[in-house]
């Protein structure tokens, strides 16, 4: 029993260590703002930890906006 506890103790730590070293950009919601331009875009999906496509209409949004994958996942995922 203490061994369980001591390990949930330690992964909980652990996953609150790794959220809070996450830039905060990452856990903003996908936007792809108010233009109606068509540019491919990547964004961090915090559900899933991975960065996916999405189209940006060119104006707007948020920054959970990266040009490319390599940008997204060095910036985000853990």
């Amino acid at each position: 029993m203490k061994l369980f506890l001591i390990t949930l103790i330690l992964l909980t730590a652990l996953f609150t260590v790794c959220e809070a070293r996450r830039d905060m950009r990452c856990l903003l919601p996908v936007d792809s703002g108010m233009c109606m331009a068509s540019i491919r875009r990547w964004a961090y999906y915090p559900k899933w930890n991975m960065c996916s496509v999405f189209i940006y209409g060119g104006c707007g949004g948020n920054e959970n906006n990266f040009e490319t994958e390599q940008e997204c996942r060095r910036i985000c995922v853990i």
